[in-house]
């Protein structure tokens, strides 16, 4: 086996998550990165669980890629170019994100997971 890889498959344990929110993310405080991959050398997709609080800024960002979501608990305003939609626990949500998209709490904080993925 290569050193340099980690195996198959990463097991990610309740209870043992931390939390890895940057700036360069965008968190602006917002949301709370909890990264499920961490590990996996040569992955293509980002999953993570994310914890995030209500934003009345909603500003809007795009990147190139894909992004899908699963609502765990509270209420979610997706803002998607001009729809917006208010997303439950059980809802999902899967978009290109080059279209300016904005996705927050609505009513206190809101979880989500979250599988992106970016072209290399």
């Amino acid at each position: 086996m290569d050193d340099q890889y980690l195996p198959d498959p990463i097991i990610m344990r309740r209870g043992s998550l931390h939390e890895e929110t940057d700036s360069a993310r965008g968190a602006k405080g917002h949301y709370h990165y909890y990264p499920l991959g961490s590990g996996k050398t040569d992955r293509h997709m980002e999953p993570m669980y994310i914890r995030i609080d209500v934003d009345e800024e909603k500003a809007m960002s795009s990147h190139e890629g894909e992004e899908f979501m699963a609502v765990i608990s509270g209420k979610v305003l997706i803002r998607y170019g001009t729809v917006e939609e208010v997303l439950e626990k059980g809802d999902t949500v899967y978009y290109n994100s080059v279209v300016p998209h904005f996705v927050g709490a609505i009513d206190g904080p809101a979880e989500i997971l979250a599988v992106l993925y970016v072209p290399n």
